[in-house]
């Protein structure tokens, strides 16, 4: 693996995460169990 393809792949894990991340807050927060994690 070359340092750039390495660095496109994190960056590919970072951006699913943060989405992941965003779509598990609306699902909480519609369902209004859980205090808003920040």
């Amino acid at each position: 693996m070359k340092k750039s393809e390495i660095g496109a792949y994190f960056t590919k894990i970072a951006e699913t995460m943060k989405g992941v991340k965003e779509k598990l807050g609306k699902i909480l927060e519609e369902n209004g169990n859980y205090p808003k994690v920040k």
